[in-house]
């Protein structure tokens, strides 16, 4: 499944994982540098199905780096200390989606 019909970087595998979403799981800082670069702020806002984000996979993993490329690009997407706090944790839709609408606006 594709997030967007633009790339191949906006899709996701059959466990509905986008690429820097692995890329940070598996503390591959400078892929992760690159796949912003390409997808931006929609492949860095992409939730997986559980409600973690790519910035949850990189302090969950313990890679310092990877988060702290990652709240780089979510301070730069515009996002609060506080958005990126709970950017950081296991969100519900309803923090997904009023994320979604305060980074959109």
């Amino acid at each position: 499944e594709c997030l967007s019909s633009t790339s191949l970087i906006m899709c996701v595998n059959k466990n509905a994982c986008s690429c820097l979403y692995i890329a940070a799981e598996n503390r591959h800082a400078a892929v992760a540098e690159i796949l912003l670069k390409a997808g931006g702020t929609t492949l860095l806002m992409y939730v997986h199905n559980d409600g973690t984000s790519c910035l949850y996979a990189a302090a969950k993993s313990g890679h310092s780096a990877v988060a702290e490329i990652l709240e780089k690009a979510c301070k730069k997407a515009g996002m609060s200390q506080q958005q990126i706090a709970t950017f950081k944790t296991v969100m519900t839709q309803e923090q997904q989606a009023a994320l979604k609408l305060q980074i959109a606006a």
